[in-house]
């Protein structure tokens, strides 16, 4: 019905471009001609805009729009991510100062030279074409940054408290903590804490499926009954 916007924006428009002999598509929402502006729109939690490796997902997905449209002879200037928090509640503003402002945000993405998109997306396919070959008993494991991982924790906490008098990352600190201070602090004991993959527990759609996911869901599962 305006051709006027048509002939200026690009909008729900699946790129496709070919690495190694393999296809890879990506439908981003809205190009800007004009302004060469690429838009995505995220509709999301506040914790997942609030999780660092979250935007550095979005940084990426949206790096390799670009790229797509690099190929097809556009350029793009600059990436905004317009991000609709459903959870948000303006009181949590009072309590947490890191917390967003208001319930819709438009947040500016670094564009990367497209020579080192292209070098990656070129590493990412062929790790995908190495993982086909191997089979499924040499598949490579998931890295922590991957997986979004949290690290374990071992609290040293009293009876009557419920917060830790010291956390730490390594169990041995905990137990010299806990040595060197259970005559000083009735009750003192140790809590494991087991880490979180996040994205495992919360994103992956072939989590039951994997190995190396179940070996972790069986580690926390032997640390928890070893407290």
């Amino acid at each position: 019905f305006f051709p006027q916007l048509a002939d200026r924006y690009m909008y729900e428009h699946t790129l496709r471009f070919d690495v190694h002999g393999r296809p890879v598509y990506g439908t981003f929402d809205l190009y800007d001609k004009l302004t060469c502006t690429l838009y995505d729109y995220k509709y999301c939690s506040v914790w997942a805009y609030m999780y660092p490796e979250s935007q550095k997902k979005w940084r990426a997905q949206t790096n390799i729009y670009a790229y797509g449209l690099f190929l097809e002879g556009f350029e793009v200037k600059k990436i905004r991510i317009v991000a609709f928090l459903r959870d948000w509640h303006s009181s949590a503003r009072v309590t947490n100062r890191d917390y967003p402002k208001t319930q819709v945000l438009e947040i500016a993405v670094e564009v990367v030279s497209m020579e080192i998109v292209g070098k990656a997306v070129e590493n990412m396919v062929a790790k995908h074409i190495a993982a086909e070959n191997a089979g499924l008993e040499n598949l490579p494991e998931c890295t922590g940054a991957e997986r979004w991982a949290k690290a374990d924790q071992w609290a040293v906490k009293t009876p009557s408290s419920k917060k830790a008098v010291r956390t730490y990352d390594d169990q041995q600190l905990a137990k010299d903590f806990h040595l060197e201070n259970q005559s000083r602090l009735k009750g003192l004991y140790i809590e494991f804490r087991p880490g979180e993959s996040v994205r495992c527990d919360k994103y992956c759609q072939v989590a039951k499926f994997c190995d190396q996911r179940q070996r972790e869901l069986e580690y926390r599962e032997k640390m928890k009954k070893n407290e």
